[in-house]
């Protein structure tokens, strides 16, 4: 399991879920599209924390194109909560 995968993986979802970010099933997620995506492991359901795109071969990682060895359970479009941050 890579590094980025693990940091993400154990990082608990704290964006706060509304109406406009419902999760669907993984499989109706899009291809080549930045998605957030819901794992399981031990702890629970966390989302991860970086954009993530589905490819032929599986999930990748959207800004590296790393190969991810995740098996998700739902999706919803990424939402960039950087681009929200205020600038004072």
């Amino acid at each position: 399991m890579s590094s980025l995968h693990e940091r993400a993986r154990l990082g608990p979802d704290m964006r706060e879920p509304s109406a406009k970010c419902k999760w669907h099933s993984i499989a109706t997620a899009p291809f080549n599209r930045d998605l957030e995506l819901a794992v399981q492991d031990q702890d629970g359901t966390h989302a991860l924390v970086f954009p993530c795109q589905r490819a032929l071969t599986g999930w990748v990682a959207s800004k590296t194109h790393e190969r991810l060895d995740v098996s998700p359970t739902h999706w919803r479009t990424w939402k960039d909560t950087a681009s929200e941050i205020e600038v004072n």
